[in-house]
């Protein structure tokens, strides 16, 4: 599933926005989310929440792949045996 760039979660909070300040139009706000993966819709959500309290945007970074925490993880595992035996 394609991750989405800062402007088209920025687009979509402010479309998630303008449907939250109507009462009437609330119910159209997950149409927003619709069709993006959990992290991308957690990333709308929080910056159409700022957007709605009259906030500037602000983007979470978007999550990193699997396959890249698993080379940060060997990463900070190779740092730390080193370390280890470095001590010893």
């Amino acid at each position: 599933m394609k991750v989405l760039t800062d402007e088209e979660v920025v687009d979509l909070a402010k479309k998630w926005a303008r449907f939250h300040r109507n009462p009437k139009t609330r119910a159209r706000m997950d149409e927003c989310l619709e069709g993006i993966s959990k992290a991308d819709q957690r990333r709308v959500y929080l910056c159409g929440q700022r957007v709605a309290c009259g906030m500037d945007p602000k983007v979470i970074p978007a999550p990193a792949s699997n396959q890249q925490k698993g080379k940060e993880n060997d990463r900070s595992k190779d740092r730390k045996s080193r370390q280890s035996n470095e001590s010893d």
